[in-house]
């Protein structure tokens, strides 16, 4: 068992309850039923045993249908069933974010519960169907007085690569 693993990770979120706690008139901002946001990240871990690894995850994430670009980061911790065997796997991640067009951090939060398979010798991979909560605060959009919170809370469906 390799003692460092690096897993990229697909995600998409579905929320249908994103909370607008300012009331802007920003096109952009505007209440909306339902949501997807798109994440591309990488987990980088250290395997403390067979069954569990404790590390880093990093993201690019996007709320689609707003375009609206910020980056996530984590404390991460995997858990599953031992190296070349297929079985369960769970994973939690707490943190924050960071970008641009953020004002400041703002909390992240996933817990997911899925699936591990071994490919090859050294390659599994990890689907996950996960929960996440997060808690984003925007900059200006329109004007400096414009600002936005925004917290998501949803579900979504994630896939590892463990390298």
């Amino acid at each position: 068992m390799p003692l460092l693993h690096i897993a990229p990770e697909v995600m998409y979120l579905y929320d249908d309850n994103i909370e607008n706690k300012d009331d802007i008139e920003a096109s952009d901002f505007e209440p909306r039923d339902s949501d997807f946001v798109q994440a591309l990240g990488v987990n980088v871990g250290f395997n403390v045993s067979e069954y569990l690894s404790l590390g880093a995850f990093v993201s690019k994430e996007k709320i689609l249908s707003r375009a609206l670009n910020y980056n996530g980061w984590a404390i991460a911790a995997n858990f599953g069933t031992e190296p070349q065997k297929n079985g369960w796997a769970a994973s939690m991640k707490l943190g924050s974010h960071f970008g641009n067009n953020l004002r400041e951090g703002g909390f992240l939060g996933r817990l997911g519960l899925g699936f591990k398979f071994y490919l090859f010798k050294l390659l599994n991979a990890q689907t996950e169907f996960i929960y996440s909560y997060q808690a984003l605060k925007f900059k200006e959009i329109v004007d400096v007085e414009s600002r936005q919170n925004l917290t998501i809370n949803g579900i979504g469906l994630s896939m590892k690569i463990y390298l």
